[in-house]
């Protein structure tokens, strides 16, 4: 049997997430997870991962370190505008000291840091919805569903934003990385700053 995928959609909701957790809360849906996270994002002297869309990223939180590679985006995820990146992750709990150092011994460069606070509520046993205060651009909501095909998982990330009600918050192709870089909000479509947000 094939294995299940990670299927993710991203939104940008704004300043305000009150209403956000409100509905959230209505819902009944239980906050599994609350936590600061920043993210080294690299590059190489030797590939562009930023042209290619790869990720090679050193996570560090109050409890847990990690260092992760996923690699380049299909045609098909852009189309649909949702990911399914086969991730591969490995502890690095205090040694990533270490791994930075190594990285850059072997000529990695660091690209940019993201610094996140995020909630993490449970929707069932196959999908969460992320919420993620992005230093410094503000707010936006992951919704991951694990499928055993994209089109099950997009259809179910679809259904939750509109129970949700932000179905029509912009969707954002973006990685945080290269927003963060960029310090604005925009998606393949254009520039999201002005953009009207749901409140």
């Amino acid at each position: 049997m094939a294995n299940r995928k990670e299927i993710e959609m991203k939104l940008y909701v704004g300043a305000d997430a009150s209403s956000l957790m409100a509905k959230l809360a209505e819902l009944g849906w239980k906050q599994t997870e609350r936590e600061d996270q920043e993210d080294i994002y690299y590059t190489s002297k030797h590939n562009d991962f930023i042209k290619t869309e790869e990720c090679l990223r050193v996570r560090i939180t109050p409890t847990f370190e990690q260092v992760t590679w996923k690699p380049p985006t299909s045609r098909a995820m852009r189309e649909r505008g949702q990911y399914w990146k086969q991730e591969i992750n490995v502890d690095i709990t205090g040694q990533s000291d270490k791994i930075r150092l190594m990285l850059r011994q072997l000529d990695f460069v660091e690209y940019v840091a993201v610094k996140k606070h995020r909630l993490v509520f449970r929707a069932d046993l196959d999908s969460i919805v992320a919420l993620d205060m992005v230093e410094p651009l503000g707010w936006f909501v992951e919704i991951e569903t694990f499928a055993y095909s994209p089109t099950d998982g997009t259809r179910k990330n679809d259904e939750i934003a509109h129970l949700l009600g932000i179905h029509e918050c912009p969707q954002i192709n973006i990685p945080y990385r290269d927003l963060v870089k960029a310090g604005r909000v925009y998606s393949a479509v254009g520039d999201m700053s002005t953009a009207h947000h749901a409140k």
